[in-house]
């Protein structure tokens, strides 16, 4: 008792002390941070905050790139904390140094609809009227021109590698291409979509001086607001107990670069624009990303998504933010965690190429609605332990990655169960394994030499890891691919790959041997029957999946939809019923044995044994309507706020 009256003192004491700042863009350095006299920057406040105190900035627009090292304690952190209104809009905004771009006079020389504007120094990124446009990489606009005047250009005029013999488009053609001018290349098959109207009908880059932009239709820069920036917003290095709050963070590179800094959270944020929202960098733990909202803010939102299978827009941008925009990586990426002990929950990641890399140790990823990436929804990487559950994961080119399988030598334990993952009736992939691990990493020596053939006795075999893919449902999907495109990397490797898939519901594949190496216990149902032929599947899997006809496809949900979203509760007599095998006890799988799996108690399910999918018979699904209503509510925020 006398050691708990001691700790209620000192806590007292330290909230006694504790401070509030304030920050306010009219006021000054030299004030004393009163809410009547407040300092003028944030970086200023930073300094004088001390374990346990508040910076309360005020409404209004803070040009500032914040390099901090501020340390606050367990229980008494220190708390950056914006100001909402009355309707709960976020009125403390926060952008990189830059300016406005006011004057603007014609290009000719490069085109007709190019502008320019001197600018001495390449900016990192430029907005259009607060929203991210097509802004070309600098290596792309320092080539030569070459006067290409096309039509119809590829994606792999994209995707040369820089130098001598480079065959890249050079920027300053990009910007010459006609108005009507259109894409076609591997991943847009034999369409040929329409370039400019999918980016948004404008282009900006920077060269020698000065900053170019490029409308393909009648549109003007002086009937837009032009910003430029450089810089990350915050960059916290060796960092300790921070609270970031009620920000809208915006033009900025990265809005919270995180390098060798320990419990930090990010609470109730608007994050956008630039090529991270978050980077928890190597070295850095204890992170929380929670309750935010994350976005590249982009022009044209609609088209980061493809609308159906003969829809190939989203194609066309993720090609142009990789390789006009970015160098050859996907860079633009809500949430990137190479850090250890990182929680991301209960957030909306919507609107850009990759909603979340996560590739450290501990990681939980829980309750949050990641949609529209016209890359990947989610992304697990060669050091990736923990456990991704209850999502909601929609409308993305992969839902979910699992990239560098076999690169390195590393732990690497990832548990998937109770997630949503919804694509078009016929269109979108679900789940895929990235494996070039003959390329590159520690797995290169176990190769025959100029091959993609494992060694039969490899001197340092690579074991890429567990993988447990449970209790979901998968809605809708490509009907000619895979749940997982396991089968070819499994012939490479001689062996089964280490994937547990079970209990789940999923759509089936024209390619049914392609599951044979791991799944058992799941439910596959079909919404087409063209090209579809069951004659053609491994028997073995046969006997340890349902499949189930066209016709008894229908009855495994309910009827209803909310939204456009479909239900996935399950019909009094689904087909989906007692197909699954109990994972709350240790259970047997292909010959090996396992331990119960986290996420389900005993007792989970009524019957002899749980169905398959998300939910069990009698479960609802408002956790996920929940999801789905809060993606749509902060869409509406996002573009109604620009």
């Amino acid at each position: 008792m006398k050691k708990f009256a001691l700790l209620l003192a000192a806590t007292a004491a330290a909230q006694l002390s504790a401070a509030v700042y304030y920050v306010s863009p009219s006021g000054k350095n030299d004030n004393p941070g009163t809410l009547e006299k407040p300092f003028k920057t944030i970086t200023f406040a930073a300094k004088k905050a001390a374990a346990g105190d508040t910076v309360k900035i005020l409404p209004g627009l803070y040009r500032e790139s914040m390099k901090l090292s501020v340390k606050g304690k367990e229980n008494a952190p220190v708390t950056f904390e914006g100001t909402r209104g009355k309707n709960g809009e976020h009125l403390t905004i926060i952008q990189a140094p830059g300016s406005d771009i006011k004057e603007w006079i014609p290009a000719p020389e490069i085109a007709p609809k190019v502008w320019k504007t001197p600018v001495k120094k390449r900016p990192d990124g430029v907005l259009m009227d607060g929203k991210t446009i097509i802004y070309i990489n600098k290596l792309t606009m320092a080539l030569p021109r070459k006067n290409i005047k096309r039509n119809i250009f590829r994606q792999a005029d994209l995707m040369g590698k820089f130098g001598k013999n480079c065959t890249r488009i050079p920027g300053l053609d990009l910007f010459a291409l006609p108005d009507d001018v259109r894409m076609t290349g591997g991943q847009i098959k034999s369409r040929k979509e329409l370039f400019f109207p999918t980016i948004g009908n404008v282009m900006a880059g920077w060269r020698d001086g000065y900053l170019y932009v490029r409308f393909a239709n009648d549109s003007t820069p002086q009937k837009h607001n032009f910003s430029i920036y450089r810089g990350d917003g915050f960059e916290l290095n060796s960092a300790e107990h921070l609270v970031f709050k009620d920000l809208h963070m915006r033009g900025s590179m990265v809005q919270f670069d995180i390098q060798k800094s320990r419990f930090i959270t990010i609470d109730s944020c608007i994050l956008m624009n630039g090529e991270k929202r978050v980077f928890v960098q190597r070295g850095s733990s204890d992170v929380t990303v929670k309750n935010s909202i994350l976005t590249s803010g982009f022009i044209n939102p609609e088209h980061y998504a493809s609308h159906g299978p003969d829809d190939k827009r989203g194609r066309v941008v993720y090609i142009t933010f990789k390789y006009i925009v970015g160098i050859s990586l996907s860079n633009d990426v809500g949430v990137t965690a190479h850090g250890s002990n990182v929680t991301i929950c209960n957030n909306v990641i919507t609107d850009g190429l990759i909603g979340m890399q996560v590739w450290g140790p501990g990681m939980k990823v829980y309750n949050n609605s990641i949609s529209r990436m016209a890359s990947c929804g989610i992304v697990t990487g060669p050091e990736t332990v923990g456990e991704f559950h209850h999502n909601f994961v929609s409308y993305c080119g992969i839902l979910q990655r699992f990239h560098r399988l076999r690169e390195k030598h590393a732990k690497r334990l990832e548990y998937h169960y109770k997630n949503f993952y919804l694509q078009h009736r016929t269109s979108g992939t679900e789940m895929f394994i990235h494996c070039e691990s003959q390329l590159v990493g520690d797995d290169v020596i176990n190769f025959e030499p100029g091959t993609k053939i494992y060694k039969k006795n490899p001197p340092k075999p690579v074991y890429p890891g567990d993988f447990f893919i449970y209790h979901n449902t998968f809605w809708g999907g490509n009907r000619y691919a895979p749940l997982l495109n396991c089968e070819k990397t499994a012939k490479r490797f001689g062996e089964p790959y280490p994937f547990c898939v079970l209990n789940n519901i999923a759509r089936g594949s024209t390619s049914l041997t392609d599951w044979q190496h791991v799944c058992d216990n799941n439910l596959f149902y079909i919404f087409t029957d063209a090209g579809f032929n069951i004659k053609r599947a491994d028997q073995a899997i046969l006997k340890r999946n349902k499949f189930i006809p066209l016709k008894e496809s229908v009855n495994i949900w309910n009827k209803k939809e909310h939204n456009g979203v479909p239900d996935i509760t399950l019909a009094e007599n689904s087909h989906a019923l007692g197909v699954g095998i109990d994972v709350s006890k240790p259970f047997s799988f292909r010959g090996r044995n396992y331990k119960a799996l986290p996420g389900f108690a005993n007792g989970y399910f009524k019957g002899a044994s749980p169905a398959a999918g998300a939910l069990q018979q009698g479960e609802g699904m408002e956790h996920y309507i929940a999801l789905a209503d809060k993606l749509a509510a902060a869409r509406k925020l996002i573009y109604s706020s620009l």
